[in-house]
């Protein structure tokens, strides 16, 4: 990412005595900003290793649909799950102290945030047997599809 479009110009003797020192506070501001928006909430240390918006797999299958959730450090208890017009909405809040004594130092972190998605169902699913399952760090959701609901092949016509 950069702050200002560099344009090649031929440079006049003032601007070439400060040209060592400009390109080096460029790459410095350039390395800056890219490293500011790669990592999580431009401050990287609180959530390293955990997106906001957790990643997702998703499959279709014959009888249901499954959905397989990335959480780690979430506790099952911490997560909601809801179906409601098709979509399937997962929440959940990390909550994670972590403290250290010993005989010359004292650590203690504190990770804590919510997350949300909502993923839009490629077909109707019947609601009421949803099954979730979470083990390690990985929530399963099961969402059997309505009866007749599974599409169906059209053939093409020639005209």
């Amino acid at each position: 990412m950069n702050l200002i479009p560099w344009r090649n110009k031929e440079p006049d003797r003032a601007t070439q005595a400060l040209m060592p020192s400009f390109e080096s506070f460029r790459s410095e501001m350039d390395r800056l900003f890219s490293r500011f928006f790669s990592e999580p909430l431009g401050f990287g240390g609180a959530w390293r290793g955990f997106d906001l918006a957790p990643r997702i797999d998703l499959a279709d299958t014959e009888s249901a649909i499954e959905v397989k959730v990335e959480v780690p450090g979430v506790e099952p208890k911490d997560i909601d799950i809801e179906v409601a017009d098709n979509v399937l909405f997962i929440r959940g809040q990390k909550v994670r102290d972590r403290e250290e004594k010993k005989r010359n130092y004292y650590y203690a972190e504190r990770e804590h945030g919510s997350f949300s998605r909502s993923i839009p169902l490629p077909t109707s699913v019947n609601a009421d047997k949803v099954d979730a399952m979470f083990k390690d760090g990985v929530l399963t959701v099961t969402l059997p599809k309505k009866p007749g609901s599974a599409g169906r092949k059209v053939p093409v016509r020639n005209a």
